[in-house]
């Protein structure tokens, strides 16, 4: 089936790399008038090889930025939980000069 008739069909036209023929034609189990040159096979595989490094490169890219958004997070929630006790220190320490303040004016003065 020429290319002509996919596009008919609003079809995908892509050649598979294992039989060299038009995928739908494998897919439908039809002959194929598709004829791939060794130089144009050679052209499709080393793209597919190309892109296929280009994706376990992207991967990878991948992993390692969710690697390094983990670290961070766990830098920050370390950060909110040290600011918070330090906080809360400082609240506990302001309101026990402020008790100390109370008890020492309460007390008589001779």
């Amino acid at each position: 089936m020429p290319l002509y008739y996919y596009r008919l069909l609003s079809l995908d036209c892509k050649v598979d790399l294992r039989s060299s023929r038009y995928a739908e034609c494998v897919r439908r189990v039809r002959k194929c008038d598709l004829v791939v040159t060794r130089t144009e096979f050679n052209k499709l595989c080393s793209i597919r090889l190309r892109l296929k490094e280009q994706l376990e490169r992207a991967e990878d890219e991948e992993e390692k930025l969710v690697e390094e958004q983990e670290a961070l997070l766990t830098r920050i929630r370390t950060q909110e939980g040290a600011a918070f006790d330090k906080e809360l220190a400082s609240i506990e320490e302001a309101e026990e000069q402020e008790r100390s303040l109370l008890a020492s004016s309460s007390e008589p003065v001779v």
